[in-house]
């Protein structure tokens, strides 16, 4: 199992300020919210629920978090207009209130034994390097995630962030903030150095890098040398990256972005298969090894290891 500090203890539902709601790139909105206790109490990966006012829709819009600031006691969160609800939050003026529950989930270090827990024996000797791999609205939780690693790790920990955008790329200064190595593609051809899929990418300059190469095809890489991946984006792209992994031997950590209703596991709307793993995890186990088993994303994750998921 993971940490036992529950999403309950950690989270409050408020009107919260809206200190900035404006958009950073074509379909792609920043809103930051002043919450000091959300902010002092979220850790990467995880995300926040949003209500929209006067009841505009009847379930809340979940958002990951890009940022949480403890010093400014804000939190940063990144979406991507896609219907109406997102098109009605992007018209929320600044200086406004937003009605907001969070931090809610489990994110990419809330487990035992986690590069970034106290006294775990995985910060110093097995983390000797960290890939952020993700795809166009997934792209938000890993500058958090980067950000959190930079300070609790220093120069202790490498981070190399792999990015893929439909169009032209943003984030980037933010991730180059954090990161001691970046590179990102483009679906869209002269829109960015790469043209292709993020997974593509990644084997590329895994390929091409004298210092990476060597890990490729081996069936048995040390814990010092073997790369921690933490990945948000499409289905299909984390499916295909979790089985890269899986060949390279590389422990992967993927947050899944599905359709959630209440956004704190009391509905079932947003389960999906999960297989036994011999990691700490969340949620229920199954009966017998091999087993197969639902659990929900929204309180059991959104992140999970990418081989306890039925891709």
């Amino acid at each position: 199992m993971s940490n036992p500090q529950t999403t309950e203890a950690r989270s409050a539902r408020a009107n919260y300020p809206i200190l900035q709601n404006k958009q950073i790139a074509d379909g792609i909105f920043e809103l930051m919210l002043e919450a000091p206790e959300m902010a002092a109490g979220a850790t990467p990966g995880q995300f926040v629920n949003l209500y929209l006012p006067g009841g505009m829709l009847l379930l809340p819009r979940p958002v990951s978090i890009a940022d949480a600031d403890r010093a400014e006691g804000s939190v940063t969160l990144a979406y991507a207009v896609v219907g109406a609800g997102t098109q009605a939050l992007s018209a929320l003026p600044e200086g406004g209130v937003l009605d907001a529950l969070g931090p809610l989930g489990v994110g990419f270090f809330d487990y035992a034994g986690s590069p970034l827990e106290k006294g775990g024996s995985s910060g110093e000797e097995a983390t000797q390097s960290v890939f952020l791999v993700g795809g166009g609205a997934g792209i938000p939780p890993l500058r958090f995630a980067a950000r959190r690693l930079r300070e609790q790790l220093g120069d202790a920990v490498r981070i190399r962030a792999f990015l893929g955008f439909r169009g032209a790329p943003w984030y980037l200064r933010e991730f180059e903030a954090f990161c001691d190595e970046g590179r990102c593609g483009s679906e869209t051809p002269g829109a960015a150095p790469f043209h292709g899929n993020v997974v593509d990418l990644l084997k590329s300059e895994l390929e091409n890098d004298p210092f990476a190469s060597f890990l490729l095809n081996r069936k048995t890489v040390s814990p010092r040398h073997s790369p921690l991946v933490l990945a948000c984006g499409p289905r299909p792209m984390l499916a295909a990256l979790s089985g890269f992994c899986a060949e390279q031997g590389f422990p992967l950590r993927v947050s899944l972005e599905e359709r959630m209703g209440c956004g704190y596991g009391a509905c079932a709307s947003c389960t999906c298969r999960m297989r036994g793993v011999d990691r700490p995890t969340e949620g229920p186990g199954p009966s017998e090894p091999g087993g197969i088993v639902k659990k929900k994303v929204c309180a059991h994750g959104p992140v999970f290891w990418g081989e306890e998921v039925v891709w």
